[in-house]
């Protein structure tokens, strides 16, 4: 239960300095998120728009793909298909 409460807070924080375009350290908790729990999509398409907005385009690419790929059946996957070539 605590890891879940640490998870959900992370991936906050995460949001919050995401909203205010601190998008180097937004990150860092997008990957804390995603160390403690692999399948938060939400965490994963954050972390792809986060290196959208850091323009490392490749690896933007790379998290929107992996969403696709790995959880077709979200709203993370169709808004990640639509940032897809």
């Amino acid at each position: 239960c605590s890891l879940a409460a640490f998870a959900v807070s992370e991936m906050e924080k995460g949001v919050a300095l995401y909203n205010k375009h601190d998008y180097a350290n937004a990150l860092n908790y997008f990957v804390l998120t995603l160390r403690k729990d692999p399948n938060n999509y939400n965490a994963l398409y954050y972390e792809a728009l986060t290196f959208h907005q850091l323009k490392e385009f490749a690896l933007a690419k790379d998290a929107y793909a992996s969403i696709v790929r790995r959880f077709p059946n979200t709203q993370a996957a169709q808004r990640s298909a639509t940032a897809l070539p």
